[in-house]
């Protein structure tokens, strides 16, 4: 339990006379009390508030709140080939991270259209509501290519979903 700071000599007398009425109780006013001075309205609100807000989201074992455990999209990253000549005995093209633009379209057209350009290492996260979604990607030169084809993706309550998606240079 805390307590509040001793007065200095600058506050004041540390005891004030103050009448008390017929049944011994003694009023004093709010301006006159000890921790007045040292807790401004303002402040106590304030603190008030803060408490009243944390107290209000509940929260789930690891800690997080219960809207962050229902939060629910995509993530994943966009990549593209660096070109190999085709090899009936050659494993698969290596591939390096893209920067591209990705559109996520609701399949049952409730949903609104996202668009979203992802990280120079082709990273992305995009938070969307359960559905079903159409990717469609895009490359930011406006060129032919790289291209990727669209997929599809199934987002469910409470989770994100991991995709690849897996641009193609053209180069052979």
């Amino acid at each position: 339990m805390t307590s509040c700071p001793e007065r200095s000599s600058s506050d004041g007398p540390a005891t004030e006379d103050v009448p008390a009425n017929e049944q011994g109780h003694v009023h004093r006013e709010l301006s006159t009390h000890p921790t007045a001075r040292l807790w401004p309205r303002r402040a106590v609100l304030a603190a008030a508030l803060v408490l009243a807000a944390s107290a209000c989201g509940s929260t789930t074992s690891h800690g997080s709140t219960s809207e962050q455990a229902r939060s629910s999209g995509v993530n994943g990253v966009s990549t593209v080939d660096v070109g190999c000549p085709p090899s009936p005995d050659a494993t698969s093209c290596p591939r390096r991270p893209l920067p591209a633009r990705l559109r996520f379209t609701g399949q049952d057209r409730s949903a609104a259209d996202v668009e979203i350009r992802t990280a120079e290492d082709g990273t992305f996260i995009v938070e969307l509501p359960p559905g079903r979604y159409e990717v469609i990607p895009d490359n930011l030169t406006g060129t032919p290519y790289p291209r990727a084809d669209q997929m599809t993706v199934e987002v469910r309550e409470g989770q994100f979903m991991s995709i690849t998606v897996m641009f193609d240079s053209g180069v052979r």
